[in-house]
């Protein structure tokens, strides 16, 4: 539950701040790509929170195999989506590999 719950913070956090940022883009699309297996609960989630708080933009979760997002990303980070999950044990490759991603440390 715990878990679930700092998931749950962590994915609020991560869609407040890219909401600010995309106030400037011309894409009215947030993608999100989580694990598949997680996917049907960030949707829920991601739908209850856009509800909230009057969110202008489309919120697509997809659920994605977590190993092959990281290559994907790594190649050219702007083929994936604005927020994704990634086993931890990649994230160091993915930010070295490519400047303009940074992890979230808290």
């Amino acid at each position: 539950m715990k878990k679930k719950l700092i998931a749950l913070l962590i994915a609020v956090l991560l869609i407040g701040s890219c909401v600010t940022v995309l106030a400037a883009c011309s894409s009215n699309e947030l993608v999100v790509w989580v694990g598949a297996e997680s996917a049907p609960y960030y949707s829920k989630v991601l739908e209850k929170w856009a509800q909230d708080n009057d969110c202008k933009y489309k919120i697509t979760v997809r659920g994605v195999d977590s190993s092959s997002a990281a290559g994907t990303i790594s190649n050219d980070a702007q083929a994936g989506p604005a927020i994704f999950t990634i086993p931890h044990d990649n994230l160091g490759k993915l930010i070295g590999a490519n400047p303009i991603l940074a992890a979230f440390t808290d």
